[in-house]
């Protein structure tokens, strides 16, 4: 679990296949899967990247941008 720079949590877990959960307070706000079950994540400080280690032995990067601004 990690504590992003934006103020919502990210958590990542799963069974046979994985997940990782974006919370803003107590509301889940995005789900998404992931190819192996989460062992652990590491976010960047800038809040812009997510490493996620699986069960496989396989890390994962992936990149992320702010949401759009509302109009």
């Amino acid at each position: 679990m990690a504590i992003h720079p934006a103020g919502f949590t990210v958590a990542a877990g799963g069974a046979a296949n994985g997940r990782i959960w974006f919370w803003a307070g107590e509301e889940n706000v995005h789900t998404a899967n992931t190819p192996a079950n989460c062992h652990d994540i590491c976010l960047h400080p800038s809040g812009t990247a997510l490493a996620v280690a699986g069960h496989t032995g396989a890390a994962t990067v992936y990149t992320m941008f702010p949401a759009p601004a509302q109009k």
